[in-house]
């Protein structure tokens, strides 16, 4: 609307008014990155004091940013980082976190299987699958059957008006509906294809206050 009220005044073709709006959306989403990078850091710096080692997923498209910005601000630490567009590095980068070669390991979906990660003590989550099972699997990189100790698991959602936001509603969903962080749902998969098909519905009719 800002875009389409500033063409107006300035006359501008259609054209340019389009690239004006490109322009306001690159914008926001860099403000976002960088909103998203700064609370991370912060995050990230409070586990370590209490925590061994942590893994940090995040959509592919941030990989590489995110990543690249732990490392500058976690030299001491280490950072390793998975890169999306090169999955047989996945395996050796995953054997070097176990060796200490660093304490916080950055990736993707791609960490979801196959790769066991209990040697981490927390997990952060910069994005929420619309999947439960892909969520008890995150988990369960850490949650092996000979693990000992806690997982301390913290979820950065999008948008600040909770609200609004599509992954709170989500994130309520999953903890008071499904207790997902509480007990296993992998036997419940038929129940849920057909609870999730419901919910979504009313999300796209009502928003994300109504699909709660």
């Amino acid at each position: 609307e800002l875009c389409t009220e500033t063409a107006r005044r300035l006359e501008a073709t259609k054209d340019e008014t389009n690239l004006l709006d490109e322009v306001v959306k690159r914008l926001r989403a860099a403000s976002l990155v960088e909103s998203r990078k700064a609370h991370l850091t912060a995050l990230i710096k409070s586990r370590l004091l209490h925590h061994g080692k942590g893994v940090i997923f995040v959509p592919s498209f941030l990989v590489a940013e995110i990543g690249n910005a732990l490392a500058q601000g976690f030299r001491k630490e280490g950072v390793l980082v998975v890169d999306p567009g090169r999955p047989s590095k996945v395996s050796a980068i995953v054997k070097e976190f176990a060796l200490g070669k660093a304490r916080i390991l950055v990736g993707d979906n791609i960490l979801e299987e196959g790769f066991n990660l209990q040697c981490a003590d927390f997990l952060v989550f910069q994005d929420l699958p619309y999947s439960p099972l892909r969520i008890e699997q995150r988990v369960g990189r850490l949650d092996r059957i000979d693990r000992i100790g806690a997982i301390n698991l913290s979820l950065m959602l999008s948008g600040d008006d909770e609200s609004l936001c599509v992954d709170e509603a989500w994130k309520s969903i999953l903890i008071d509906g499904f207790q997902i962080f509480k007990r296993s749902i992998s036997d419940l998969q038929h129940l849920l294809d057909a609870e999730l098909g419901n919910w979504w519905e009313k999300m796209f009719s009502s928003g994300p206050g109504g699909a709660q």
